[in-house]
């Protein structure tokens, strides 16, 4: 499924996220950033640039050197440039956060996938 977002004069669509790890951290800061405006500005654009990095259009997100805040200031800049409205980050953004934040499995998912992992037995 795709995810269709407006920045600027560019209407993009893009993929669903699929890396769990990412979608998860990135889900924690938008909440840790909700009282916080400009934290919120930041994990927004940071989403953006995960979402984009097909595209080739922002810096890429490398999750084991990049902290999301910092990543996603770097991000506000060059949107910003490129004059996207705080708006359209805003809202994209949190198009991209939502989600980010379905794909997390619940307890529910969790508990049918109980067998995931495979006994020392099976994997022979």
């Amino acid at each position: 499924m795709t995810i269709k977002i407006q920045l600027g004069k560019f209407s993009k669509e893009i993929e669903e996220p699929s890396d769990l790890a990412t979608c998860l951290e990135f889900a924690l800061t938008w909440g840790e950033a909700a009282d916080n405006n400009v934290d919120l500005l930041r994990v927004c654009s940071a989403a953006l640039g995960v979402a984009l990095d097909k595209e080739a259009l922002l810096p890429k997100y490398r999750p084991d050197r990049d902290k999301i805040l910092p990543y996603g200031r770097k991000i506000l800049s060059r949107l910003l440039e490129q004059e996207v409205s705080s708006q359209e980050i805003f809202t994209s953004g949190s198009i991209v956060l939502s989600a980010m934040a379905a794909a997390i499995p619940n307890k529910k998912e969790v508990e049918e996938k109980e067998d995931f992992f495979l006994s020392p037995e099976e994997e022979h």
